[in-house]
């Protein structure tokens, strides 16, 4: 179930993730995670996390293409 965001306010990974899909969106969690290198020395779950929340708390949306998943603010 989707969580309003105002009644959950994003963390500070949540709104790293967010800068990258703001630059360019929809992006793979790869996609992501190939943006945010020199930035944050995250893997791949570190990414996975923040991108779950944001989704459950209605931040951004995912499309699924067979295995794959896109996401966009």
């Amino acid at each position: 179930m989707a969580t309003n965001v105002s009644e959950s306010p994003i963390s500070d990974a949540e709104s790293v993730v967010m800068q990258a899909l703001w630059q360019r969106s929809p992006r793979m969690a790869e996609e992501v995670l190939v943006a945010l290198t020199g930035e944050r020395d995250w893997a791949f779950s570190t990414v996975k996390t923040p991108l779950n929340r944001l989704l459950r708390k209605g931040a951004v949306v995912a499309e699924r293409d067979g295995r794959c998943g896109e996401s966009s603010p």
